[in-house]
């Protein structure tokens, strides 16, 4: 195991790592720039597999509870709610992105570029019986 007092000689011996990993990460900040939507697409699939995932795992947690003879339902649950989570954020990105905005920042306006929801485009209309 590395000592605090260590690390400085790990520092200097791996600064290349360092180097890299700064450079890695600029580019990735210039790419977040400059393709917005691509970014937020892969986000959403990334966590649509981490949701399958998790579910797959959680049902083969629960096999093994089961098979130990404890209580698995909850494992089963959380396994089949995942992976229904997952593919519904698969199937439906743009809804899933609209919704996760909308969590983050629920007073947006929608830009020029951006499509809005007919119901927040019918409220925001002068005069809309929806306002």
């Amino acid at each position: 195991m590395t000592d605090v007092r260590d690390l400085g000689a790990v520092a200097a011996r791996y600064w290349w790592v360092l180097l890299v990993r700064g450079i890695l990460l600029i580019a990735l900040g210039i790419m977040i720039f400059a393709w917005p939507k691509a970014t937020v697409l892969v986000i959403i699939w990334l966590f649509a597999a981490y949701l399958i995932v998790d579910g797959v795992m959680a049902l083969a947690e629960g096999f093994g509870e089961r098979r130990a003879g404890q209580p698995s339902t909850w494992f089963f649950i959380h396994g089949v709610l995942a992976i229904g989570f997952g593919i519904v954020v698969l199937v439906w990105p743009q809804a899933t992105a609209t919704v996760a905005l909308d969590q983050v920042h629920p007073d947006r306006q929608p830009g020029p570029c951006q499509d809005a929801p007919p119901l927040r485009a019918a409220a925001a209309r002068p005069g809309s019986q929806l306002a």
